[in-house]
Formats: structure tokens, sequence, C-alpha cells
């Protein structure tokens, strides 16, 4: 969770177009696109993930996350570590979320992401440390469509979906207006983000402009071995970003 200055994404069931209809985007930080987590070059990175708020309307959250980033790892060199420790450098926190100003109730704005390049202390919102982070306005109630278009409107939401083009956001890519994966709506299905189970042509260029081309993975540690694979991997990133 690293960054300078601030910008953040939103998800929205359905709301006026933005971005390029076709392409990619990158999110940028004071009009410079960022490099993603790997710094410059198209290189591999290591990020960790939490859950570090549930939600009360699933019991598998945690793996319909998972099933979403391996679809980002699929295609290009990027391994996710699970983590149960919130906060730490160089990762994804999720969250399930009913007291940011920005949500509306069932529908409406239903995500918000941050860039691997943003950080506020005490800024937006009084949240600390965001880069990369991820929020779900707990106001809806999520479901766990995986297979095929998903379904959100003010009765209930496809969290897979969602977070399948939030962590398009967490990674690097900003909103095209339709036809992908980082499509600035969920609706209408047929060309809205929710149509999609699994990244389109312009999400993979889009992704492989940030980060080196090929397979990543998912790491999900055994308890008892969690604790170990975490700090190995913490001192690696540590080491890449040129931190002591």
């Amino acid at each position: 969770m690293r960054g300078r200055g601030f910008r953040a994404a939103l998800a929205l069931v359905l709301g006026l177009a933005a971005g390029p209809a076709h392409g990619y985007n990158i999110m940028e930080n004071g009009g410079t696109p960022t490099e993603g987590w790997d710094g410059p070059g198209l290189g591999s990175a290591t990020l960790f993930y939490s859950i570090a708020q549930e939600t009360a309307d699933l019991s598998n959250e945690r793996a319909i996350i998972e099933a979403a980033l391996a679809e980002w790892a699929s295609h290009v060199q990027i391994t996710f570590v699970y983590t149960t420790t919130v906060g730490l450098p160089n990762a994804i926190d999720f969250r399930f979320d009913t007291s940011l100003p920005i949500w509306d109730g069932p529908g409406g704005v239903v995500g918000l992401a941050f860039g691997p390049d943003d950080i506020t202390v005490g800024g937006l919102f009084g949240l600390q440390e965001i880069a990369g982070d991820v929020f779900f306005d707990d106001d809806d109630t999520w479901n766990a469509i995986m297979g095929g278009p998903g379904v959100c409107n003010p009765g209930t939401c496809s969290l897979y979906h969602v977070a399948l083009h939030e962590i398009g956001h967490a990674l690097g890519l900003d909103h095209v207006t339709s036809g992908a994966v980082m499509a600035t709506t969920f609706n209408p299905i047929g060309s809205g983000f929710g149509t999609y189970t699994a990244l389109q042509p312009d999400d993979i260029a889009g992704i492989q402009s940030l980060y080196a081309s090929g397979s990543g993975v998912v790491v999900t540690p055994e308890p008892g071995t969690a604790a170990l694979v975490g700090l190995g991997l913490f001192c690696l990133a540590a080491r890449r970003r040129g931190r002591p």
C-alpha cells in the first residue's frame, strides 16, 4: 500500500459513460500514468491481499475474490499472497463497508478502488495508506454468481464481477466506456463489465502494458505456514521496491 498523491475509481451499476470506447486506459497520478506495482518497465510483482471486513451476505467471499484475482494472474506475472494482516505494504485490502459518504444505498455506486500510486493520510474520507485497496458497498446485497453475466440492481449485486473490475483498478487500469471488464458501469449486460467473467482483449492489452506477460499465481498458505511465507515475500517485495 504505497503511493504519492490521490486517485480513486468508482464502480457504478449504471451511469454516464467515461473513458475510451476501445483500447485501454492507465490510471494517472497528477497527470503521470502509473508504472504499476512493479515499477518502471514490464516486471513481475508480489502483492498481499486480505479480507479486512467481511459481509454477512456470503460465506465464501474470499473464494470469490480469489477467483477474480486468479483471472488477472492468468495473464501477467503477479503473485497474490493471502494474509490475515491488514495494512501491509504492497497489499490489496478488501473491505465491505457502509461508512463512506459516497455510498448511495442499494444500486448506484457499488465499489471503490485505489490505484498503485494512491495514498492519503487523513485525506479522502479520513482513510490512510489506501493504495490498492478495494471497498464494496455493503448496503448492497451481494450474490455469488460467477458463471456467465452477473446481476446488479437495487436487490442484489454479483461480487465476482465487481471484484474483477475493481482489481483492475488496484493494479493500475482505468475505465473504458464499454466492451471490457474495465467498462465504466456494470450494466447494460452485453457491454457493461457485468457481462464478463474473463478479461477481454482490451483488458489483457492494458495489464500487459504494465506487467510482464505470462502466468502468476494466487497463494493461499496453510495457517501454520502463512506467517513464514508472508515474511519471506514481504522481504522480497521490499527489496524489489528498494526498501531497507
